[in-house]
């Protein structure tokens, strides 16, 4: 017996190194990454800065529109608002009794999360705020919500890019082709979910094993458990709240930049959901600074707008969209004094 347990005991203590060891290579994993972000995100204002002087940026905000400024601005308010309903409205299908500001507060930390995230990932984790429901199942709904963001942008991008490619560039058919091939595929994805909930659910609870060592296996599981709650009838609702969101977005992009250059409304909604379209691909920069700035920079000058104004646009949507919700998320974090309180739950 006394052998037995002394082999326990080393077998224990085994599994307390290897665990030790993973999380210590998760946390290098995780710093050198974030160095990397903090690299790229340098390198790429440092290109910018090579085509834009630091002069005409000074210029623009000399000549500033202040009325489209001021709209601009103000669109911020609604635009965070919609961005709560559309996660109250999730929220309260795993529980209806979680109140509106322990909701709003959740969403105002995952704001603040986000910040050092490319791509606004760390958003993901504004579920595990309200410990009165599952961490995977809120997790899921978390995911879930970002998917209806990314769905919707994707939508209204992918109008724009072939919009843009028809009108400003000179390419062939063939990358016409590409993009409606891709558009066509999004919206076969997009009524599988809505007419087929059950089937894609059967998919992912069918590929569990298939994840189960990979590096994001746990929000593939938060996933399955929210998909149970989240039926057909919850499709239309959550799209709904996600296109009003992007469309304020852009929207809101076009008085920003009307502030620095005129522009006519639907030369700037095409260019605003482009430019927003082709940063979510290409999460690779801290807080995803640099790539808006190139991608605004780039579509916005086909239309005719000064780097320098389409620089400051995108700024001003940084500002105001991630910097300022996410710094005011900051009373949040500490108002619920998330890290003391009870233990997360599974």
């Amino acid at each position: 017996m006394s052998d037995f347990r002394n082999e326990l005991m080393v077998d224990e203590h085994s599994i307390e190194e290897k665990t030790g060891n993973s999380q210590t290579k998760s946390r290098s994993k995780k710093t050198a990454f974030l160095l990397l972000k903090i690299g790229i995100t340098f390198f790429l204002f440092y290109f910018i800065a090579t085509k834009i002087q630091l002069t005409e940026i000074r210029a623009e905000f000399n000549e500033i529109n202040w009325t489209a400024f001021a709209v601009g601005l103000a669109l911020t308010i609604p635009n965070i608002l919609i961005q709560h309903y559309k996660w109250r409205y999730l929220v309260h299908i795993l529980k209806k009794d979680i109140s509106h500001s322990d909701i709003f507060g959740s969403l105002m930390c995952g704001f603040s999360i986000g910040l050092v995230t490319p791509g606004r990932l760390g958003e993901l984790g504004k579920g595990l705020f309200l410990t009165s429901v599952r961490r995977s199942e809120i997790t899921g709904m978390s995911i879930i919500d970002k998917a209806f963001s990314q769905l919707a942008l994707s939508v209204f991008g992918l109008i724009g890019m072939l919009l843009m490619i028809e009108f400003q560039f000179q390419h062939g058919t063939e990358i016409k082709l590409l993009i409606t091939v891709f558009g066509i595929l999004l919206i076969t994805v997009l009524a599988m979910t809505v007419f087929f909930p059950e089937r894609v659910r059967d998919l992912i609870r069918s590929s569990k094993k298939l994840f189960h060592y990979a590096p994001f296996r746990e929000k593939i599981f938060s996933l399955i458990s929210a998909s149970e709650n989240f039926k057909k009838n919850h499709f239309v609702p959550s799209f709904i709240y996600a296109l009003t969101f992007q469309l304020i977005i852009y929207v809101q992009f076009y008085w920003f930049i009307n502030a620095f250059a005129p522009m006519p409304f639907g030369e700037g909604l095409i260019g605003a959901s482009s430019v927003m379209f082709a940063k979510s691909l290409l999460p690779v920069a801290l807080m995803d600074l640099g790539v808006r700035e190139g991608a605004s920079i780039y579509f916005l000058g086909k239309l005719g707008v000064s780097a320098s104004a389409a620089f400051n646009a995108s700024i001003m949507i940084f500002l105001s969209n991630v910097l300022l919700p996410g710094v005011v998320g900051l009373f949040y974090l500490v108002h619920f004094n998330f890290f003391k309180r009870h233990e997360p739950r599974v």
